[in-house]
């Protein structure tokens, strides 16, 4: 799909890097995927009507979005210019919406959020942002921001938060951190990539959503829920998934994501079998698989420049070190076993000898 990079209030270097950083032309399913742009006055007088927005600078307003509606949820993706968003009393009158919004963002920059007489501070991307979107609200984003995340029904969450206000959540606990990446990056492949989704992963992702509501509600905390082993290898398998063809990917990288030391990691994984090292390592080795077989004229440096290998070298070394094979030969005898399995399918029924 072709889309519009040049400038407005948003830099056109920084719209190209953000479509690529959300994969928006790496698609992960054919599913349709809806895409907008507004810019300048006229974007802000047409913005949709539950939702006001305002700027200090109406002319240099400018936002893309991809949004995308699910069987249980809408997920969204978008970067905009700085700008206060809201929801007034007759707004909510006007546009009533049971849901609960899901806010995270990957840029730096910070901003305020304001509901129900409380005014919480937040510094991404260290933070989860959780709220009523039927209470009124105004949230500010005082620099580009680039934000994604999900709409649920209130009453997908359970009985304890459909029928009673929820306190909106802005944590950056390790659970809140976790939880950040699962969703931010669930939002980027299902928004932005059109990504097949199937009702259990969209039942998971409110699973987590419930979590952090009921650690941030007044009374509720579950201290255990902090130190969670299944959220963290959740969201490092969610960021490998997202992040492995970028040869400076580690460890270290997931986390200073998740905002805890790379032996704090390490411990989530302590009664498994594997480390985010090496999950690293066999996502590339996989896609390089992936693509040794399905595109049988692209060069080994290509293939490594896909996979996250620094080098043609590296790729050879770690693709025998793991399959006992070089990558050629590797494709070599995949290209043999395709010819043997066109000959037999193409064959006429007489060819294939009696049964």
């Amino acid at each position: 799909m072709e889309r519009d990079t040049v400038g407005r209030g948003l830099p056109p270097e920084l719209v190209r890097s953000w479509l690529a950083r959300i994969g928006a032309d790496d698609p992960l399913g054919a599913n349709p995927t809806r895409y907008i742009r507004r810019s300048g006055r006229q974007g802000l007088a047409n913005y949709i009507p539950a939702l006001a927005i305002t700027t200090d600078e109406p002319d240099a307003f400018d936002e893309i979005a991809f949004w995308r509606p699910l069987t249980e949820m809408l997920v969204y993706a978008l970067i905009r210019t700085p700008c206060t968003m809201s929801r007034t009393p007759s707004i909510i009158e006007e546009h009533p919406s049971r849901h609960v919004v899901v806010g995270t963002q990957s840029m730096p920059g910070d901003g305020v959020f304001t509901q129900g007489g409380h005014t919480y501070s937040y510094r991404a991307p260290a933070c989860l942002v959780v709220f009523d979107n039927n209470v009124p609200f105004q949230q500010t984003s005082r620099e580009v921001a680039d934000l994604a995340g999900i709409w649920i029904p209130n009453e997908l969450l359970g009985s304890e938060f459909a029928d009673r206000r929820i306190t909106p959540v802005c944590a950056s606990t390790p659970l809140a951190r976790a939880a950040s990446a699962f969703i931010r990056n669930f939002a980027l492949d299902v928004a932005a990539r059109g990504a097949d989704v199937d009702p259990d992963t969209e039942l998971a992702a409110i699973d987590l959503v419930r979590a952090i509501l009921t650690q941030g509600q007044p009374d509720r905390a579950h201290d255990r829920a902090l130190n969670d082993p299944g959220y963290v290898r959740e969201a490092t398998r969610s960021l490998i998934d997202h992040h492995f063809r970028d040869p400076e990917f580690t460890a270290e990288s997931i986390a200073r994501i998740l905002h805890m030391s790379r032996r704090h990691l390490y411990r989530y994984f302590r009664d498994t079998d594997v480390t985010p090292a090496t999950m690293i390592a066999t996502r590339r080795l996989e896609r390089a698989r992936e693509l040794l077989i399905h595109r049988e004229n692209a060069g080994l440096d290509s293939i490594a420049l896909a996979c996250g290998f620094t080098s043609a070298a590296t790729l050879r070394n770690r693709f025998r070190a793991e399959y006992g094979m070089t990558p050629n030969e590797f494709r070599r005898r995949s290209a043999g076993h395709r010819s043997s399995w066109g000959d037999r399918v193409g064959a006429r029924p007489d060819d294939r000898g009696s049964r």
